[in-house]
This record gives structure tokens, C-alpha cells and sequence, in this order.
């Protein structure tokens, strides 16, 4: 299985919505960066990143049921971290209302709305998309 980038806005918004993940705001204008896990010709994970000067966000990481517990997810955060780093990104944030445990043992920290910066803050995902009771996460790239 190899990790590869994904351009093709059907084919990532059919993988999100399997998941149950946001499509709101995929399409051709996307700010998003997308990338898959590849097995044979099928996609059966996948990551995206939208990029803001230094900071970045990691959105929509997706794992198919029967591809889970293989360390996909994991080797997704590590191949969009050293993407992110290539591309001068410092800071990486993400939203989520259900994987707060897993990103806490991938290096992220949960902090709060307050304090994300307004690179951040003014992302569709942010403003718009994931509810204000979302968790908010945080993984500095320089360590």
C-alpha cells in the first residue's frame, strides 16, 4: 500500500461521506490538499491538509472499516506531517468531535478556541462546518 495524492472531488467526497465526514466545501475550489492510502487500485484511507503560511489544518482523516487497526491512520499523520514541514507549515491544527483520544496519542494537544490563530479560525472547517463544540487540537512541527 502506498500513499498517494488525490485530486479527483467525487472520488474523496464519496470516501468522506462513507465515514460520515463533512463534504460541505469540496469541490474544484477546495483549499485542501488530499491524500490516499492506495491498496491495489482502491482507495481505503484517507487525509487532507489545507495550508496557511505556517500554520496548517489537517481535516477529514478516514480510515475504511475493514482497513482499520493496520497503523494506516498513523502512517497518513506522519506522511502529511513531513508534507506540511516540506511545505514550511510550523503548527499543525485539526477539529474533530470523536478522535480527540486518538490525535492526544499522535502528539496533539487539545486547546482552546481562544487561542487558535486567526489563519485558522477564519477556515470554513472552523467558522462554518464543525460545530462550536468541537475539540480543538494543536501539534507543533519544530520537535
Amino acid at each position: 500500500m502506498k500513499i498517494i495524492p488525490i485530486h479527483n472531488t467525487q472520488q474523496i467526497k464519496q470516501l468522506l461521506i462513507s465515514a460520515n465526514l463533512p463534504t460541505d466545501d469540496i469541490d474544484k475550489h477546495t483549499p485542501a490538499h488530499f491524500f490516499a492510502v492506495k491498496h491495489r487500485s482502491e482507495a481505503v484511507a484517507l487525509i487532507g491538509i489545507e495550508y496557511y503560511g505556517e500554520d496548517a489544518l489537517l481535516r477529514s482523516l478516514m480510515v475504511k472499516p475493514d482497513y482499520r487497526n493496520q497503523g494506516l491512520a498513523s502512517q497518513l499523520i506522519q506522511a502529511i506531517a513531513q508534507e506540511a514541514v516540506q511545505q514550511g507549515v510550523q503548527h499543525l491544527y485539526l477539529l474533530t468531535t470523536t478522535a480527540g483520544h486518538f490525535f492526544s496519542h499522535k502528539g496533539f494537544v487539545t486547546i482552546r478556541r481562544d487561542d487558535t490563530p486567526p489563519t485558522i479560525k477564519a477556515t470554513r472547517e472552523f467558522s462554518h462546518i464543525c460545530p462550536a463544540s468541537a475539540t480543538i487540537m494543536y501539534r507543533d512541527l519544530n520537535v
